[in-house]
């Protein structure tokens, strides 16, 4: 029953992540939409100097770094991926945004406000604590956006020296669209998994051990032997992997395969 019911919340999490606009046309009105995780965390956050915390320090504030929120639109739906290294489970709420103060109330209980900083696109939640003796005062946890959800090839671009950067036609191009029909999940709780041929005699790749995680600035997506590393646009909402051969005869030299979340089927 569990499972099932968690089947059902990852499938809705994929449909909503879908329909998600361009944020390139929209940044402004749907800046949280997506999945965010923390990334950094601050030390006297109201002063002029602010300290970073590294993670070999302060283990205990870095305990969600592994943790995945999603912002939804439909219906305001959140939800909160919990990875501890216990177990992995889903818990839901809902979110309200008043200016950019966004406030999550999760259904069983329990509240968090989240601030969205415009210039540097990124989510900040407060935390002080007036205690003379306690270890931390005042706290800035900053969350950035990843990409966790369902993709697909979009289109493959090519950069030839001395000439604009070109969109190729799949049908003249139809090796390197070879993979246009799969699907790509990276899911929250930052395994994952392919589809392929999602159009035509489908069939999933079963790999217990597949996976995605954060490279410096880049990600790693590795399944059954296959890995890809990609660059992740935030603003846009697409991902990239670029490709390129030096050799003089090469019919192409520099490409840059582009996937974007597909709309639901």
């Amino acid at each position: 029953m569990v499972r099932k019911f968690y089947y059902l919340v990852l499938m809705f999490f994929y449909a909503a992540a879908a329909v998600l606009p361009a944020f390139a046309d929209e940044y402004d009105v749907h800046k949280v939409l997506g999945s965010w995780k923390l990334d950094r965390v601050y030390e006297y956050a109201s002063s002029e100097s602010p300290k970073e915390l590294v993670p070999e320090e302060a283990a205990s504030l870095y305990a969600e770094a592994k943790n995945i929120y999603t912002f939804l639109s439909e219906h305001n739906v959140f939800t909160a991926r919990i990875n501890d290294s216990v177990e992995s489970y889903t818990m839901l709420g809902s979110w309200e945004e008043k200016e950019n103060e966004f406030t999550v109330q999760y259904d069983n209980g329990g509240e968090s406000v989240y601030y969205f900083d415009s210039e540097q696109g990124t989510l900040h939640r407060y935390w002080k604590e007036t205690d003379a003796d306690a270890m931390y005062h005042d706290l800035d946890f900053v969350y950035t956006r990843v990409p966790a959800g369902m993709w697909m090839l979009k289109h493959v671009v090519s950069s030839e020296d001395g000439h604009d950067p070109v969109i190729l036609d799949p049908e003249s191009a139809a090796s390197l669209y070879a993979e246009k029909n799969n699907l790509y999940y990276m899911n929250d709780d930052w395994r994952a998994s392919v589809t392929v041929g999602a159009e035509n005699g489908a069939f999933p790749v079963d790999d217990p051990n597949g996976r995605w995680l954060i490279n410096g600035e880049k990600y790693l997506f590795e399944v059954d032997g296959y890995e890809m590393e990609l660059v992740y646009d935030e603003e846009t909402n697409e991902l990239h992997r670029y490709w390129t051969d030096d050799s003089a005869d090469a019919m192409y030299h520099d490409l840059d395969f582009v996937y974007s979340q597909p709309a639901p089927m």
